[in-house]
């Protein structure tokens, strides 16, 4: 497991769940480790909070605007603010964690942790959210055999699964995701499953890591 997704799911773990009150005063601990952390990964992009599509456009401009000072070809731009938007979308998706209502298909707000790190041209992007616990082992299965695949393989199930979604009106292109993830990856997909006591035995903390 990468070091930096290690200690980025650390400082995600610190962020207290939303429906936990935090303790009175700074933790100064938790201030200093993200801050040895953004300056040495070179954080360009950090949120963490509850996500909607509002939100999602808002950050993509943001990120955008912060691409503009640092060096970063057009491909690799696009690339980047694609996996921003798709993870940002699994996040209002799929987070077990929501201040609408469950059920609610539209307008959703879900709760996730999403950074951006990058220099000289190459970037990371890492996100996690809440998930429930019992679906870790479909999720586990699902990535891990995206990272058996071969580019070409990856390529063709990408093709594939966008022709079964576009055949599929109410599709929210979950699987698909993964393989666009995948497939503009200069690396295999990185992830780890974690149980956090904030969150609770339902519940399990999902972390991924994608290199550009």
């Amino acid at each position: 497991m990468n070091i930096a997704l290690k200690e980025f799911a650390s400082i995600a773990r610190a962020i207290p769940a939303p429906a936990t009150a935090p303790e009175s005063g700074t933790d100064g601990a938790g201030v200093l480790s993200f801050r040895n952390f953004a300056l040495r990964e070179n954080v360009i992009f950090f949120f963490s909070g509850y996500l909607s599509q509002a939100v999602i456009n808002t950050c993509a401009e943001t990120i955008q605007a912060r691409l503009d000072k640092v060096e970063a070809s057009a491909k690799v731009r696009r690339k980047l603010l694609a996996a921003f938007i798709e993870i940002a979308q699994n996040v209002v998706h799929y987070s077990s964690e929501s201040s609408t209502p469950p059920d609610q298909d539209e307008g959703e707000f879900r709760f996730g942790t999403i950074c951006i790190t990058g220099a000289g041209g190459k970037f990371v992007i890492m996100g996690s959210n809440p998930i429930l616990a019992p679906t870790e082992t479909r999720l586990h299965a699902r990535l891990e055999a995206i990272r058996a695949m071969s580019e070409d393989e990856i390529r063709r199930a990408y093709r594939e699964r966008l022709s079964a979604d576009e055949a599929e009106e109410h599709s929210k292109g979950g699987g698909l995701g993964f393989l666009m993830l995948a497939r503009d990856a200069s690396a295999p997909i990185e992830f780890q499953f974690a149980q956090d006591p904030e969150w609770g035995e339902m519940f399990r903390m999902f972390y991924l890591r994608i290199a550009l």
